[in-house]
């Protein structure tokens, strides 16, 4: 559902992205997945930011930040912090985005992740 979800983002089926998200995340949560629960918040996440829903994406973002440090994900982390980094520039909160990228650069440096 993940990738069908990336797919269809990547054609600008945004809202067909959302539904697999939905649906990844609810298998995820049935099958107690926690790793993969954070991967389908983030996928969500970006599908709700591809919408012009950063609000939501940021909601999701934050899940999903929350799932990655509960599993040690350091690298889904990162990659969390620096969605969220995003999200609030799109919202021009410049202050607010260059705290979670900076943050997502010093994970992402110490993971080795080029």
């Amino acid at each position: 559902m993940g990738n069908l979800g990336v797919a269809y983002r990547s054609i600008g089926q945004s809202q067909l992205a959302v539904e697999c998200g939905q649906r990844q995340l609810e298998i995820a949560r049935e099958t107690a997945d926690r790793q993969a629960e954070g991967v389908a918040l983030a996928n969500l996440g970006s599908a709700r930011a591809s919408l012009g829903k950063p609000h939501s994406a940021i909601e999701d973002f934050q899940q999903a930040l929350q799932v990655f440090r509960a599993v040690g994900d350091r690298g889904g982390e990162g990659g969390a912090l620096g969605s969220l980094g995003l999200a609030y520039v799109f919202l021009g909160e410049a202050h607010k985005a260059l705290g979670y990228l900076k943050a997502a650069l010093r994970i992402l440096k110490e993971t080795g992740d080029q």
